[in-house]
């Protein structure tokens, strides 16, 4: 694959079709070629602007993925803190919501009896 950019290549491309039309008289044999090569021109100048408006959706969409993960993660972050709230640092429920309980003795889940 050719490391040249696009625009390059059309300008070279477009250079040797103005070059063909001065000379067309002597070069009917490859007539088909040409033609061929001006549709190839107009389907590269298309999947050109193609190519720059999906990255300009990409960046969009990673700017709003970016808005989006921030917000989650700072409503995570208040869930935790809830849920620390309500059940306290060290109570072993809290490995249901992926959270570590601190290490010491558990509290009691609000409701429960003490134990005796």
């Amino acid at each position: 694959m050719s490391k040249e950019s696009v625009a390059m290549t059309l300008a070279r491309w477009e250079q040797l079709l103005a070059a063909w039309e001065a000379n067309s008289e002597d070069l009917g044999l490859i007539e088909e070629y040409r033609a061929e090569l001006q549709e190839l021109v107009q389907r590269v100048r298309e999947l050109s602007s193609e190519q720059d408006a999906l990255n300009a959706r990409k960046q969009q969409v990673t700017r709003e993925l970016d808005t989006a993960k921030e917000r989650g993660r700072d409503l995570a972050l208040h869930v935790r803190m809830g849920i620390h709230t309500r059940y306290g640092r060290k109570n072993p429920k809290l490995i249901e919501f992926g959270l570590r309980p601190r290490k010491g003795k558990s509290a009691v889940p609000e409701g429960e009896p003490p134990p005796e």
